[in-house]
């Protein structure tokens, strides 16, 4: 019985880049990480979400709606 030879050529390129990348990263060290610089990052809130979990906003003729990612049909069925 023949072994078929499908090895492609985006295959090939595929797993050589992919040897590539792990030889790479395990050769980092903790020494490497540590010497990455640490950016400062400030979270400013601007306003209070009239709901639990905002997640998205629509802009309407009438103005802004804040849409909430809590399903209130989810909070109904554990008081059933």
């Amino acid at each position: 019985m023949a072994i078929p030879n499908d090895l492609s050529r985006r295959r090939f390129v595929a797993s050589v880049g992919c040897g590539a990348l792990t030889s790479r990263l395990s050769a980092s060290s903790v020494d490497d990480k540590a010497k990455l610089p640490v950016v400062q990052k400030r979270l400013e809130k601007v306003f209070r979400a009239p709901c639990k979990a905002p997640n998205d906003l629509q802009a309407t003729s009438d103005g802004l709606w804040i849409l909430d990612q809590v399903d209130p049909n989810k909070s109904l069925q554990g008081s059933l």
